[in-house]
């Protein structure tokens, strides 16, 4: 039995090109699991060395790098385990033999490593599972979505994917009037930062105050009249609306109301917690989910984060958070 468990966020991104090169596929999935049979069967091929900007040259393992230490194919996606190491530091550890096709981490079993040249000492571990364009990620203390997706872009530029004037992205979801609908989604908090006042001539229309006045009374919001600069717009009101734990179906359809309304409106400084699911911030959907993950020797283990991604993939489709 695994007694060890840690609450790790798991993030949803949409890979995207642009522009969009219509003159051949750009499903994420497809062109990695290409290259891995292909152009990058083993672990030195696909090494990344961020500061020169350069990928496969095993003389400078010595110097920083990402790359994809393993993949496998599960429940019809692309799983893969991306290590950034930087040598000297941390651990758990690995074998420093990169010619191939998956390299193996494990717990340093002692204070001190091993002395004979053979093992180094691994940064981070991060977890990637791909469907499609769809993109789950368990990113670690130096591994960050930002670094994967500038490590997927200069991957599919090595294997010739992408062109010098395209570019690869991991979105969040962006949202429009037609594809977002909050009305039957569990809503937990709803929160509009607005500018007190956009500057002192606009001060009886702006929103800002008007709630204020509400709060406080208007002569004492006329007193602030006589004391406001220019750069009052700095002064922000925030206004929150939601529970902490749990609440009946009748609040739960009032907020979702309310919420629904604010994204119609495309207020700035909106952001809606979904419950379990995630949060909106402006336009963008930023999916995301806290899950315990188990693990054994001081790493996490590895089927059961495989098992968290693909059921959270398949949960968000069946809510209809993002497009299968």
């Amino acid at each position: 039995m695994i007694s060890d468990k840690r609450r790790k966020a798991f993030h949803y991104r949409h890979a995207a090109f642009h522009p969009n090169p219509l003159s051949r596929p750009n499903n994420l999935q497809e062109i990695l699991e290409r290259s891995k049979r292909h152009s990058l069967k083993t672990a030195d091929l696909r090494c990344f060395y961020p500061e020169g900007g350069h990928f496969g040259d095993a003389s400078k393992l010595t110097e920083p790098h990402i790359f994809i230490s393993r993949y496998d194919d599960i429940f019809s996606m692309l799983f893969m385990e991306i290590m950034y190491v930087e040598p000297g530091n941390s651990i758990p550890i690995f074998a420093t033999d990169y010619n191939k096709e998956t390299i193996e981490c494990e717990s340093l079993p002692s204070v001190s490593m091993s002395t004979d040249g053979s093992k180094e000492y691994l940064e981070s571990l991060a977890f990637v599972a791909v469907f499609q364009n769809h993109v789950l990620i368990m990113q670690s203390k130096a591994i960050g979505i930002k670094d994967i997706e500038e490590y997927f872009d200069a991957l599919l530029r090595h294997v010739h994917e992408i062109e010098d004037d395209e570019l690869f992205t991991l979105q969040a979801h962006s949202l429009t009037s037609n594809n977002i609908s909050l009305t039957d989604k569990k809503v937990k908090n709803v929160s509009l930062l607005l500018p007190l006042a956009n500057d002192p001539y606009s001060f009886d229309s702006d929103d800002g105050i008007k709630v204020l006045s509400t709060l406080i009374g208007e002569h004492r919001v006329a007193e602030l009249r006589h004391v406001m600069g220019s750069d009052i717009s700095e002064l922000q009101l925030e206004i929150a609306v939601g529970y902490k734990y749990n609440t009946s179906p009748e609040n739960q359809k009032v907020l979702s109301n309310i919420a629904q309304g604010l994204v119609d409106a495309r207020e700035e400084g909106l952001t809606i917690d979904l419950k379990g699911s995630g949060r909106i911030v402006g336009d963008q959907l930023q999916i995301k989910t806290n899950e315990y993950v188990p693990y054994e020797n001081a790493l996490p283990v590895r089927q059961h984060v495989y098992e968290i991604m693909a059921t959270w993939l398949v949960d968000l489709i069946e809510k209809g958070l993002i497009e299968p």
